[in-house]
């Protein structure tokens, strides 16, 4: 009897041990996990030097003839000019918000614009 009350409880001690070992691990990210967090932190950081290189361009070009409607203008006078593309590979886009500031904008990693995962600058 004292036997079958060892084995019982050492029965549930395991089976405690294996489900306080397994909920630490779902807790815990897994190496595909980290690397896909990587890439995507990598993606916005390649994003926000795009964001500040083409604001560069556009403040340059704004100093001698004001905020330009659209990218075009830039590419009118300044044929070596190219949009940068984002992190994911898609052009960034521009809005001219007054005669003073801009906007950029990458649709983040959904590929889509106005959702949250945008990455916007304004100038």
């Amino acid at each position: 009897m004292k036997i079958r009350g060892f084995v019982a409880v050492l029965v549930v001690v395991m089976a405690v041990v294996f489900f306080v070992f397994f909920a630490k691990m779902a807790n815990e990210k897994s190496g595909l996990e980290t690397q896909v967090d990587k890439s995507l932190e990598s993606r916005v950081e390649l994003t926000r030097t795009a964001l500040e290189a083409l604001a560069a361009e556009v403040t340059s070009f704004a100093a001698e003839n004001g905020v330009p409607e659209k990218l075009a203008e830039l590419r009118r006078l300044r044929p070596q000019f190219t949009v940068p593309l984002d992190g994911w590979g898609r052009e960034i886009a521009y809005e001219r918000i007054s005669d003073a500031s801009f906007r950029l904008l990458s649709a983040g990693p959904d590929g889509k614009f106005r959702t949250e995962d945008d990455i916007i600058k304004e100038y």
